[in-house]
């Protein structure tokens, strides 16, 4: 039953420890789980680790649920910080009937680095009702601003800036947090001058105070912008984003930056490597939106490649997640799934897949243009039955143009150059082991 060591002794089984426990009565169970509670909160006081569990339980079963509560809190935040989304929501809810706001604060957290934007949201506007204090309101205030780009609610997102600014004039955190906002709604509006003029901003700031998940992102941004014109420049960045993210122990931002780090392969190269390993990475630890991120590039990359049943299996990975989670990269996996239909000569999907993709009605010009430019290379190759449609086809591709900014395509939620790109890369003469960011 028992198995001793040099630093005490354990169950064998878990089924061991329940059937010791049922003999135990309430009270006794009670001052037992009381007594062990205190001397494991003696022998740890910093409850280094994942330690803080062990004392949750025992302070729960000792009927002491706002000290349990506390420590599930605690518990929840270090993962949080190490990267272990899931664990991180599922160590917050235990909180959160006794201690509800600050459940909601981590779960807020949580739920915007996983990329769920609608419970990050649901979970911000509980706290803002509350009577919270308005240093955290402040703080929610940004993180629902990150829920709402994750969405693409690029107006929502500028509501919250503005409700953000008087805070930002004397706050280094909130400085950046603000100017990262403007510039990642200025991107997905295809403003990227603006964009960069805030991302650098924010990235001064941030470097000044030695804040590091603020430069991450500044740097992703400022990447985002250089990678449509000059990808060597773009991965300089990214690689510097990426030693800040190791630096400062941020595991999510690692996995982010790996991401940006596999478009610039993409572009360049077609590789999915680093595209695979930042999804595992994902995977792990509960990164949904990245998740669907990186799928929705993979997608494009093997749509590069000409693989059809590749292309479609990662486009509907990435609709599904971004489906349930009302995420910004639907319309576009939406529009890659009728790529791939599209290569396959599966006209009838092909025409559903992208219909679906505009009845989202976001990023409208971004998956027009890829609709219309990516299956290119299957409709000109059609058979002669086919001939019609792959006309009506092709004279639409040709009638688009490269949208402008202001125009409301986002350039950037998936790859903004992969239907030029792909045009370049398949035309007769031209090298198609590389991309191009320039359309023809």
């Amino acid at each position: 039953m028992i198995d001793g060591d040099s630093c005490g002794f354990r169950f064998r089984h878990a089924l061991t420890v329940d059937a010791v426990q049922a003999m135990l009565l309430p009270e006794e169970r009670q001052s037992i789980c009381d007594r062990l509670s205190e001397a494991l909160e003696a022998l740890h006081p910093d409850m280094e680790g994942e330690l803080c569990q062990l004392p949750a339980n025992l302070a729960e079963g000792a009927g002491k649920y706002d000290r349990a509560a506390a420590l599930w809190l605690e518990a929840a935040r270090r993962a949080l910080r190490e990267g272990s989304l899931s664990s991180a929501e599922v160590l917050a809810l235990r909180a959160y009937d006794t201690r509800p706001v600050e459940a909601d604060r981590v779960l807020l957290s949580t739920w915007t680095l996983a990329g769920q934007s609608q419970r990050a949201a649901e979970a911000g506007q509980r706290i803002l009702a509350s009577a919270a204090d308005p240093a955290l309101q402040w703080e929610v205030r940004f993180d629902l601003i990150d829920a709402m780009i994750d969405a693409g609610r690029w107006d929502d997102a500028e509501s919250y800036l503005k409700a953000a600014g008087g805070a930002a004039d004397t706050d280094s955190s909130h400085m950046a947090r603000r100017a990262i906002g403007e510039a990642e709604v200025a991107l997905g509006r295809n403003d990227r001058q603006a964009a960069l003029t805030s991302a650098r901003n924010a990235r001064a700031v941030a470097a000044e105070a030695g804040l590091g998940e603020e430069t991450c992102r500044a740097l992703w941004l400022i990447g985002r912008v250089e990678r449509g014109r000059d990808t060597a420049a773009a991965a300089a960045v990214f690689e510097e984003a990426y030693r800040c993210a190791a630096q400062h122990g941020l595991a999510v931002y690692r996995t982010r930056t790996l991401l940006e780090l596999g478009t610039i392969d993409m572009f360049e190269t077609l590789a999915t490597g680093r595209l695979e390993d930042a999804r595992q990475h994902a995977l792990a630890s509960g990164a949904l939106s990245t998740v669907a991120a990186i799928d929705l590039q993979l997608a494009a990359t093997f749509s590069c490649r000409g693989q059809a049943a590749q292309t479609l299996a990662a486009a509907e990975r990435s609709s599904d997640v971004s489906r349930r989670f009302g995420l910004s990269s639907l319309p576009l996996s939406l529009a890659l799934q009728a790529v791939a239909y599209g290569f396959s000569g599966n006209w009838a999907r092909m025409e559903e897949a992208a219909a679906a993709a505009r009845e989202t009605r976001s990023d409208r010009d971004t998956v027009e243009i890829n609709i219309l430019a990516m299956p290119s290379p299957s409709i000109t190759s059609a058979k002669a039955n086919s001939t019609r449609r792959s006309s009506r086809w092709m004279a639409r591709w040709r009638s688009c143009e490269r949208p402008e900014a202001g125009s409301g395509c986002s350039p950037d939620a998936g790859l903004s150059c992969t239907p030029w790109s792909v045009t370049e890369a398949r035309m007769p003469g031209r090298n198609a082991g590389r991309l191009s960011s320039t359309p023809p």
